[in-house]
């Protein structure tokens, strides 16, 4: 028998909050449903998420640590579960999740959010330097910086694409692109042609993604919401230290040309780069 620990068994029984949305898209992507038990599962670095969605449910349950540097969440209720799956969070949903376009608009950038954090990353590379022709200079070049950035989904196809597609009719990326299918798998595995990555590059475009998610996000994860402000506070000091570029002002790369990461290019692991200047503020925060 299970310990009987307090929660709110009906907290999704009907969904009507930015909190309810946010934690809804984190157990799309990172949630076990066993119909009977929902366990949520994060590293000791993320721990935040679950100790917010304890406090959401007004819970008393134990955060436990059940592997070295990993932790886990666990809701013992029928009730709790059954809510969950009528909402499409559904038991064995990895390869058969469906992007949920019940979801009021007003309440999707919450939901889009939990689960970035589930199954998102957010890719801050490192800053590199190129030499490019300048007309109006005297010596006829200057040093530019370059900085590639992205930020990635990964799911079921059947959730990734219509995901993409949800964010372009809203003008938060451009256009499509490709969706890159999980080369780590073996080809001849059922999951192969299910399981893949969207991702855009482009510090405008993470702006934008940015001021979506967290517009009206009353909960996050710390450790991504950092690497976005890292971005911010490295593209303040890039402006700080070089010449902006006018319009009219066509330029050449010559030499040191940092590799060009454009829209729909191969997955990248995450990763972060430390910045050893002030921390900025995110915009509109």
């Amino acid at each position: 028998m299970y310990k009987k620990y307090d929660f709110n068994e009906n907290y999704f029984n009907k969904l009507k909050t930015h909190e309810q949305a946010y934690i809804l898209g984190f157990i799309y992507a990172d949630g076990y449903n066993s119909n009977s038990r929902l366990e949520l599962s994060q590293k000791e670095e993320r721990i935040d998420i679950l100790e917010k969605i304890n406090k959401a449910l007004k819970s008393n349950v134990p955060i436990k640590s059940y592997s070295p540097g990993t932790y886990r969440l666990s809701f013992n209720s029928i009730k709790l579960c059954s809510d969950l799956t009528k909402l499409g969070a559904v038991k064995n949903k990895s390869l058969t999740l469906i992007f949920p376009d019940f979801i009021p608009d007003k309440l999707m950038s919450s939901f889009i959010l939990g689960y970035f954090n589930g199954d998102g990353c957010i890719w801050n590379g490192k800053r590199k330097k190129m030499i490019v022709k300048d007309s109006s200079r005297k010596e006829g070049f200057r040093e530019r910086i370059v900085h590639n950035v992205k930020f990635t989904f990964t799911g079921c196809v059947s959730f990734i694409d219509p995901l993409q597609k949800y964010l372009i009719k809203i003008g938060i990326v451009k256009r499509k692109t490709k969706l890159n299918y999980s080369k780590a798998k073996n080809p001849n595995t059922p999951t192969c042609d299910k399981v893949c990555t969207m991702e855009y590059s482009g510090r405008k475009q993470i702006k934008n993604f940015y001021e979506y998610m967290y517009s009206k996000a009353p909960i996050w994860c710390n450790e991504k919401k950092l690497k976005f402000e890292e971005i911010f506070c490295a593209s303040d000091e890039k402006s700080s230290v070089e010449t902006a570029l006018t319009e009219e002002t066509a330029e050449m790369p010559i030499v040191n040309q940092a590799p060009n990461i454009g829209e729909g290019s191969s997955t990248i692991p995450e990763m972060g780069v430390g910045s050893s200047g002030p921390k900025y503020a995110a915009p509109n925060e």
